[in-house]
């Protein structure tokens, strides 16, 4: 490194600055652990592991500006006050942070621009929370796609909800953490999983547990009522508690503790598609409403034309126009009879049924047919 002059210069710079390898206590840890990392080795090689741990712990300890923190978490609330819905949760594990960022270590980390401290973007906060209404509240896609916007690249607009950047109320201590995978030529190539393959550390940089955030979220239009906003705020809490945010969440990472008294059940406003005008439903926009009734009739059909197809299947492999298998005709009658079809295509059915086997129909299947 010292071949090439911007970082002989730097690495000047960087000793006078940290004389002890530690990012200062008052400067962005976020610049100092993207921008300033001196551990490569020769020839800008691959960093070493104690290259990687020494970068690390560089920038252990509380991070964030402790002044602007609490400012700006200040100016959040008074955004979201009397608008949308504010909560603020303790970490109860590790929680990790924009590793999937290109880094030098491999696996990066999300540092706020600003303040310093790690934080995760509103983005993904959305994502958690449609992630845990789609799939343990099985919430309508259209609904969701009404509040959070549709997922497809070929329909572009924005949801009703919009969700601010996850933010600490304070400095918050970061540290380094360890994952120890074992069978790393099984997930490369395939290999037998034994226990004889030696196992590969990958360090990497976490939010320690017990540190304070806060979540906050507000809607974008004035067709969002204080019902909907407390069922999203019940989303989120149970996703916080139970999913975890950020990454590596399968393995326990990111689980918040929140106030049970947040994360109460109400009554899911877009869950129904009554439009009484007492009901919560009766408030969801009118193109919500019937796009839900569109889809569930379609999806009634879809289903009923699936089993009609399948019968009408069963009829031709059965062999019953060519007058085979006739004491099996009673079959038919119960078949037609699961179809649980709306009266008029039953009659269509029974129709398209006489005319495919009027020569060998018994009496008691003519007798059902033409009743």
């Amino acid at each position: 490194m010292t071949e090439v002059p911007l970082y002989c210069a730097g690495g000047r710079a960087l000793a006078e600055l940290a004389p002890n390898g530690q990012c200062p206590t008052d400067g962005h840890a976020g610049l100092w652990y993207d921008k300033f990392c001196n551990q490569w080795g020769a020839g800008f090689s691959k960093i070493p592991p104690e290259g990687k741990k020494a970068w690390l712990d560089s920038v252990a300890g509380p991070r964030g500006d402790m002044k602007l923190i609490p400012e700006y978490a200040r100016r959040q609330r008074q955004l979201v006050e009397g608008r949308g819905e504010l909560l603020t949760a303790t970490s109860t594990a590790v929680f990790v942070t924009g590793m999937g960022r290109d880094h030098p270590m491999e696996n990066g980390f999300a540092w706020h621009h600003t303040l310093g401290a790690p934080y995760l973007p509103g983005s993904g906060l959305k994502g958690l929370v449609r992630s845990w209404a789609q799939t343990w509240e099985m919430i309508a896609p259209v609904i969701l796609d009404e509040l959070f916007g549709p997922e497809t690249n070929t329909n572009h607009r924005a949801g009703r909800i919009i969700f601010l950047d996850v933010l600490p109320l304070a400095p918050v201590r970061v540290q380094a953490d360890i994952m120890n995978p074992h069978y790393q030529p099984y997930y490369q190539y395939g290999d037998i999983p034994g226990d004889w393959h030696a196992p590969n550390p990958i360090i990497y940089l976490v939010v320690a547990p017990g540190q304070t955030f806060q979540f906050a979220f507000l809607p974008r239009t004035a067709g969002v009522d204080a019902d909907t906003l407390r069922q999203v705020r019940h989303w989120l809490a149970s996703a916080l508690r139970w999913l975890g945010a950020g990454a590596k969440t399968a393995i326990g990472c990111g689980r918040f503790e929140v106030d049970p008294a947040l994360a109460e059940i109400v009554e899911i406003p877009y869950a129904s598609t009554s439009a009484g005008a007492s009901s919560p439903a009766a408030r969801v926009p009118t193109s919500a409403r019937s796009q839900v009734q569109k889809s569930k009739a379609a999806e009634k059909a879809a289903a009923y034309e699936e089993k009609e197809n399948a019968f009408l299947t069963w009829l031709g492999e059965v062999g019953f126009a060519a007058g085979k298998n006739r004491g099996r005709q009673p079959e038919i009658i119960q078949q037609i009879n699961d179809l649980c079809a709306p009266p008029e295509k039953k009659e269509k059915l029974k129709r398209l049924v006489f005319g495919k086997l009027k020569k060998h129909l018994t009496i008691r299947l003519k007798a059902y047919l033409t009743s």
